[in-house]
């Protein structure tokens, strides 16, 4: 006779039953519009996430270029210095909206952020993107991705529905977390419930004081690229 068996979420150092818990970042939020996860403006920008400075280090600064704060993140080992949300590793963020949104300084150093998402066939992806990659490598659970990015600053905006369909031909369901790694300078990171154009972004959305850049697109990827002071609606998946 078979016996119906539970599985609970055990801490082994601690010997007791653990709940797992839905992240405060986005629980009991209505998702539609625009949603902030991160901004460097504010009391505490670091409210939701947690911070691992390993080698580096990760501060305030203000930028000569921009008016406002932004978040710096150092290091010589990339690897080591960085910040993800949710805080606790057994939350989830539990978003739906399709476009995630980083708007960041890119330094001419090594990058990296990661996504974690859930699929339709109910598994948990990871994508690292980095600008170390010079090719693309699809695994079962994780799929790591070139970034090509220019001096200066950058708003990287990337289709969730899309990644999910390109990489692993599935549906994309839910969000579960982010890691951004050094080396660079964060402005802000949200999700949307579609693409925006420059004009229908509130004013705390939009770079005051823009520098020039040049673009330089060399793959064909699943997010687009452009300066924050250029709103081009470039897609690169149509």
């Amino acid at each position: 006779m078979v016996l119906p068996v539970r599985t609970l979420h055990i801490d082994w150092r601690r010997r007791r039953y653990i709940p797992q818990k839905k992240s405060a970042i986005l629980h009991n939020i209505l998702q539609s519009g625009l949603v902030t996860i991160f901004s460097s403006h504010g009391y505490d920008p670091l409210k939701y996430w947690s911070v691992h400075a390993g080698k580096g280090s990760i501060q305030r600064v203000r930028t000569p270029d921009l008016a406002g704060m932004t978040l710096e993140l150092m290091s010589s080992s990339f690897c080591t210095t960085y910040i993800s949300a949710p805080e606790d590793a057994r939350m989830r963020i539990c978003c739906n909206m399709p476009v995630l949104t980083l708007v960041l300084e890119y330094l001419n150093l090594p990058f990296t952020f990661e996504l974690q998402i859930k699929d339709s066939r109910n598994m948990k992806r990871r994508y690292r993107i980095s600008t170390c990659q010079l090719t693309s490598k699809l695994g079962t659970l994780t799929c790591n991705m070139p970034l090509g990015l220019c001096r200066g600053w950058n708003k990287i905006e990337i289709n969730l529905q899309e990644l999910a369909r390109w990489s692993y031909n599935s549906n994309y369901v839910e969000f579960l977390g982010i890691q951004i790694y050094a080396n660079c300078r964060l402005r802000r990171v949200y999700f949307s419930d579609r693409k925006y154009s420059e004009s229908e972004l509130p004013d705390e959305y939009l770079m005051k004081d823009p520098v020039e850049l040049n673009m330089k697109y060399n793959d064909n990827t699943p997010f687009t690229l452009y300066p924050t002071n250029l709103y081009k609606d470039w897609n690169w998946l149509d």
